[in-house]
């Protein structure tokens, strides 16, 4: 291939929209699942969280139960 037959490639590749479309749909869909990701990772562990707290509250209101 020619240095000329590069250069045309080039520039009817850089003016050639049609990709650009589904790449940003893509873009979105990867910013949206990672969003995804990230809130579970949030909610899991708050929820992780909340579930420890109660089971101390519970472990320490049977054991303070047992020593009466």
């Amino acid at each position: 291939m020619r240095k000329t037959d590069v250069g045309t490639a080039l520039v009817a590749l850089s003016r050639d929209r049609r990709g650009a479309t589904a790449t940003e749909y893509a873009l979105i869909i990867a910013s949206l699942g990672a969003f995804v990701v990230a809130g579970a990772t949030a909610f899991g562990n708050s929820l992780n969280t909340t579930y420890q707290s109660n089971r101390t509250a519970m472990n320490n209101a049977v054991d303070s139960s047992f020593d009466n």
